[in-house]
């Protein structure tokens, strides 16, 4: 097995292939061993090592000494056997780039939802007190930085300061529905690309698929105060890089989660 995965591109199995009919028409050069009286050359034997791999046989070679007969089995046979794994690994090339491009769309779509639950946030936040808050590229921009979004909503006491405003206003606002939306959105998105296959690795794959689970779950939930306490967890979560079991990461936990899984 640690021999197919050094070499389970289709070109290195390509390269096999052809490194197998000059060394069988290096052998059968060096051997003979034709039912031909006159000595074959080496383009003869090189013809007859590519239509014996091919398993043409046209007949104007015949291989008639036993060592002959063996080399010619062994070559038919290692030809089926190679253009197989050319095929296998063909086939994988395709399925892993396509698979690599699920990925890579399930990260640009996570970081879409992002930022417009960023705007969200903005938008509830300056209803909710917060008008030191401009609604501006660079705010977004700003929130979309964990260190940025820990800066502008970390601390307060107030209603109306920190993260406070958002979450004081959030049960009684349009917004709470628009999040919701959004997030059984890329719930969709990672059901999509764990059916698709794009995902191999077991834990990662366990996690997304709690991750799916989780914002489904939150999807059906209605406006509360025990509803916008597991949003706004959430929601720090992904913003701050914080988790309550493990306290600051200084990262979006779930867009590693994305960035790292295969």
């Amino acid at each position: 097995m640690k021999y197919l995965k050094a070499i389970n591109t289709p070109a290195k199995y390509g390269a096999v292939y052809l490194l197998i009919i000059m060394a069988f028409a290096l052998f059968f050069w060096i051997h003979q061993g034709f039912a031909q009286t006159k000595e074959a050359s080496f383009l003869d034997c090189f013809y007859f090592s590519i239509i014996t791999i091919t398993t043409l046989g046209y007949g104007d070679l015949t291989p008639v000494s036993s060592v002959a007969k063996i080399l010619s089995a062994s070559e038919a046979l290692l030809g089926v056997v190679t253009i197989g794994l050319f095929l296998w690994a063909l086939s994988k090339d395709k399925d892993d780039r396509q698979h690599k491009m699920l990925r890579k769309n399930l990260l640009e779509f996570y970081n879409l939802t992002k930022r417009e639950l960023a705007l969200s946030i903005l938008w509830v936040s300056r209803h909710g007190g917060r008008d030191d808050l401009h609604s501006d590229q660079d705010t977004i921009e700003q929130m979309l930085n964990v260190d940025g979004f820990r800066s502008l909503f970390e601390g307060g006491s107030a209603g109306n300061e920190g993260f406070y405003a958002f979450r004081n206003g959030i049960t009684d606002n349009h917004q709470y529905g628009r999040i919701l939306f959004s997030l059984a959105l890329l719930a969709n998105r990672i059901h999509f690309t764990l059916q698709s296959g794009a995902i191999s690795n077991d834990e990662a794959f366990d996690k997304l698929k709690h991750l799916e689970e989780y914002l489904i779950d939150l999807d059906r939930t209605g406006p509360g105060y025990d509803e916008e306490k597991r949003l706004s967890t959430f929601l720090w979560k992904i913003f701050a890089g914080h988790l309550p079991t493990h306290g600051p990461l200084g990262y979006d936990p779930i867009e590693k989660l994305i960035k790292d899984a295969k």
